[in-house]
């Protein structure tokens, strides 16, 4: 970013607050000033910028125009898009062909959240909740503001009658359907992996978590079992280095069975409640 579009950044930061820190700055530097008196106008250019700098920092106006990525549904909708095409070409999911463009929701959460410890104390950060919608599943996630990646997600693909049915539940019966979400051979070390390069992280540890509260502990799963395994079994959990100490990912995988409407729903990211 060059000069004029960082100062153009700053709106409506005035001149007396960046004054008002370059005064301070010099104060706090006085003796270094006196020793420098003749560097002239180069040394007072130099205050008044890193001085804007720091205004810059401070105002809401700056932070706002160049720390988010996305800053209106339309961007939203669109990263979503494009980000679920990133989740396929990874082989995290399977293809979703085309995902439409029946918007359920997008709502907007500006303000960083700690959640209870009942989700261990994830801190969300600025982001973008999507619900889109098409004639072979659905999709609700939430997508970071700063960054525009995908940290939550809940994809549904809905069976069709040809899909084998698998068991009966009390309402209906249970279709094997889950080649439209989970790519073929896809194991949990394989899925980990993937979604390490996808946040960026540098490593990760497939382990359980505990709810003291009801002495209850989830499963620690190898590595090597398939995805598809998951199915309606416990979630798995995961930890991964470089995301927030102590806090888990999951991955969970269950199946549906309303009438007419059999349904399998993958689940991975940030939020779940211990237990």
């Amino acid at each position: 970013m060059n000069v004029i579009r960082f100062l153009e950044a700053m709106g409506e930061i005035n001149d007396d607050m960046i004054m008002e820190v370059a005064d301070i700055m010099e104060q706090t530097n006085e003796q270094e000033n006196r020793a420098r008196i003749h560097t002239g106008r180069r040394r007072l250019f130099r205050t008044l910028l890193i001085a804007a700098a720091i205004a810059a920092v401070l105002s809401a106006t700056a932070f706002a125009a160049y720390s988010y990525l996305l800053s209106t549904p339309e961007q939203a909708v669109k990263a979503v898009k494009q980000e679920i095409r990133r989740w396929e070409e990874l082989g995290i999911i399977a293809p979703q062909g085309d995902i439409g463009e029946d918007v359920l929701s997008v709502r907007k959460t500006e303000e960083p959240t700690e959640l209870s410890a009942y989700y261990f104390h994830r801190i969300i950060r600025p982001h973008y909740q999507v619900a889109l919608r098409w004639d072979k599943g659905y999709l609700v996630c939430k997508i970071d503001m700063a960054d525009g990646k995908l940290y939550d997600i809940s994809l549904c693909a809905y069976a069709d009658e040809d899909d084998p049915i698998v068991g009966e539940g009390d309402i209906g019966y249970f279709r094997d359907n889950l080649d439209d979400l989970i790519p073929e051979g896809l194991t949990l070390d394989m899925l980990c992996e993937r979604l390490m390069e996808y946040w960026g992280f540098q490593g990760y540890m497939l382990a359980p978590t505990t709810d003291s509260f009801y002495d209850w502990q989830n499963i620690t799963y190898s590595g090597e079992l398939p995805v598809r395994e998951l199915w309606n079994q416990p979630y798995a959990t995961v930890y991964f280095n470089g995301d927030q100490e102590g806090v888990p990912m999951f991955i969970e995988l269950n199946g549906f069975n309303p009438p007419g409407e059999a349904h399998t729903i993958l689940m991975i990211g940030t939020n779940h409640a211990v237990g």
